[in-house]
């Protein structure tokens, strides 16, 4: 899978904790690929990330995600699947991941895709800064207007994305809109 990550291509690696998947890691970071490494085990995944990010100096995205539970493969594939252009960003906390998001553009439609934080860093700007970067993106790649999804309880986040000047769209799920 390759999507647009800056000059480097980039990776997305199942079962990335350990056996293929880590040495599959190792072999396209040396090759200068960016990754994304997903796997169920996020000690083990964290570490893997560590080591591969300090060997070869690649941006590494850790998603922490059981692909055997019904969907998941489904769900991730979708958001990496659902636009032409993509980006990855990733927020760290010293060498931890704490956040991360997908961001992707079609045509001159922007998406926030995926946009996730850890509930230990919550509410110290993480996701404030992914908005707002992918919010920029989309909007340097052409896009005139930007949407983002979520779940109608999910207050914090509908407070953030409305704080940006979202607004909920008539859609029969909670889908938000803006332009750009």
């Amino acid at each position: 899978m390759a999507a647009e990550n800056g000059d480097r291509p980039l990776a997305l690696i199942t079962g990335a904790s350990g056996g293929i998947g880590e040495a599959f890691a190792h072999i396209l970071a040396a090759e200068a690929y960016s990754l994304v490494l997903v796997a169920r085990r996020n000690g083990e995944l964290n570490r893997v990330a560590g080591v591969v990010t300090s060997r070869h100096a690649v941006p590494v995205t850790v998603i922490d995600a059981d692909l055997s539970k019904e969907g998941a493969g489904g769900r991730l594939k979708d958001a990496l699947d659902a636009t032409p252009s993509t980006r990855f960003r990733v927020g760290h906390d010293r060498d931890r991941v704490v956040a991360y998001a997908i961001t992707g553009v079609a045509g001159r439609y922007g998406y926030l895709q995926r946009v996730a934080v850890h509930p230990a860093v919550r509410s110290r700007g993480w996701g404030r800064a992914l908005v707002a970067d992918g919010i920029g993106w989309v909007w340097r790649h052409g896009a005139d207007r930007v949407y983002v999804n979520t779940q109608l309880e999910n207050t914090s986040a509908l407070a953030l994305y409305q704080s940006f000047g979202f607004e909920i769209l008539p859609a029969g799920l909670c889908v938000l809109g803006r332009s750009l």
